[in-house]
């Protein structure tokens, strides 16, 4: 079976963590004997149009960035985001014909969904839309041609995937679409890579310090993701520990001002920044960390914290989307509440005071067998099944 993915990110030379969810769920997909080619934004000129990740078939679509994902304008671009819908619109015709396509996959409504669904008429291929969090929890709220598109997209898809209870019932009751087009399929995470490895071992490896309790975040520097107020929690917390180091991995339009913000609370000693980490490291700093912290502001269902139960890591997350449906409060983690950097550093500072609290939360940190990811891989595949046979 042959499928044309649509996403609007996909990992590249420049930015290595865009879109790595969907690089991972194409190879998941590619593993089942399915051929997967993907069709996403040309952000950087350095990344080509086309190139073969593997088995899979990357294709690049141009619009006028400036060098940015649409995600990291303040405001939208009007001009730039017609111009997106119509390249994307157009790349995605092109490939579904020139790969004789059977199903288009979009991952987010919004913009990914409405350009697969746009193709998928003019087409005449099965749309299945996987729904992830903003796009149908924060877009339509934006701006009312979001919330149209987003609409339309929703209405036009065979089927909708949903990657948590959440998503679920936001799209059955806020969108009155029909349930009987609405499935729940977790996000997969692959076990054979996410295997925890001696801690001292991971430390001297990553030339990190053996007598640290190290608590770890990973992701974008971007406002949804809740680093500014990360930021502010660290101090409340090093205050009372000398023996905590906060590790801040990723890049984003945030990083110069969470630099100088650090800078100022002269934490220095007590956090660093590492940087982007390649896919296939984060096991190493996870089986490296005590902690993974997600302070997100708005979220779906977070791969990197399946990834760490996956590890055996406990989790300190927001009360937000579908954090709580991995985050047993007291079992595998805690969860404070979105927004606060007192409710993060309070958190922190349980965790590092009760040794008992902390020795439960990482004896419970573990990953169901519903979220691997080639359970996952293999129910997507059926729905790819159901819908060509309609």
């Amino acid at each position: 079976m042959k499928i044309c993915v649509v996403s609007p990110g996909y990992p590249g030379n420049v930015n290595p963590w865009n879109g790595i969810l969907i690089k991972e769920d194409a190879r998941n997909i590619s593993r089942t004997g399915c051929d997967v080619s993907v069709v996403t934004s040309k952000v950087f000129s350095e990344d080509p149009s086309f190139f073969l990740d593997g088995d899979v078939k990357v294709n690049r679509f141009w619009f006028p960035s400036e060098r940015k994902l649409l995600a990291e304008y303040d405001n939208i671009p009007v001009f730039r985001v017609g111009v997106y819908l119509l390249s994307g619109i157009l790349r995605t015709v092109r490939v579904v014909r020139r790969e004789k396509s059977d199903v288009i996959h979009a991952h987010w409504a919004i913009p990914a969904g409405f350009i697969a669904t746009v193709a998928g008429r003019l087409t005449r291929k099965p749309v299945v839309l996987t729904v992830h969090d903003a796009d149908i929890t924060t877009f339509p709220d934006k701006s009312k041609i979001a919330g149209k598109c987003i609409t339309y997209a929703l209405n036009h898809a065979a089927v909708i995937i949903c990657v948590n209870h959440f998503l679920e019932d936001r799209v059955k009751n806020y969108f009155h679409i029909d349930p009987a087009k609405v499935r729940f399929i977790p996000l997969g995470i692959n076990k054979d890579l996410f295997q925890r490895i001696d801690k001292a071992e991971a430390r001297r490896k990553l030339k990190l310090p053996a007598d640290k309790t190290l608590i770890l975040y990973l992701g974008s520097m971007l406002e949804i993701k809740g680093v500014r107020h990360l930021t502010e929690a660290i101090p409340k917390v090093a205050a009372g520990h000398d023996n905590v180091l906060f590790l801040m991995a990723g890049h984003g339009p945030l990083e110069g001002e969470v630099k100088a913000r650090l800078k100022e609370l002269n934490v220095g000693e007590s956090v660093r920044l590492v940087g982007s980490i390649p896919h296939d490291d984060i096991p190493v700093w996870m089986s490296a960390a005590d902690v993974l912290v997600i302070p997100s502001l708005s979220e779906g269902r977070p791969r990197v914290g399946l990834e760490a139960l996956s590890i055996g890591l406990p989790i300190v997350g927001s009360r937000v989307g579908a954090i709580p449906e991995i985050i047993k409060d007291g079992e595998n983690g805690l969860i404070v509440e979105s927004g606060s950097g007192d409710s993060l550093a309070a958190a922190f500072n349980s965790i590092l005071d009760d040794k008992e609290l902390y020795e439960r939360l990482r004896a419970g940190a573990k990953l169901l067998p519903e979220f691997d990811a080639t359970v996952a891989a293999g129910r997507v595949v059926k729905v790819y099944e159901e819908v060509t046979k309609r």
